[in-house]
């Protein structure tokens, strides 16, 4: 199967998603709200998917963990009709060229 025109849409697709986005700028209104969802369900969602104990410290009462976490969202800016693209469905961005919820671990 020869790869070329596979990768010739893919770059397009990414070429017209990426145009004019800004991945400073949330994908949800807040326009009226100092949240970063919307009314349309728009909050991301976090799963953990695993948890390791690393180590446990009876005299300082801690432990620690290795956990791995997935992150879901939706942003409207990134959608597009796969049939206008060689039916391909879903991308693989690197991490800094999308807006990402932030995330801030607790105690």
């Amino acid at each position: 199967a020869d790869f070329k025109p596979y990768w010739k849409t893919m770059k397009q697709l990414q070429a017209d998603l990426f145009k004019d986005y800004d991945e400073t700028l949330s994908p949800y209104s807040t326009k009226d709200s100092n949240y970063s969802w919307n009314d349309e369900g728009g909050m991301a969602r976090i799963t953990l998917i695993r948890s390791k104990l690393l180590s446990v410290h009876e005299r300082e009462q801690s432990f620690s963990t290795a956990t791995g976490v997935i992150m879901e969202w939706y942003d409207p800016r990134l959608s597009w009709n796969p049939e206008e693209y060689g039916n391909i469905s879903h991308l693989y961005i690197r991490r800094g060229k999308v807006w990402m919820p932030a995330i801030v671990p607790c105690e």
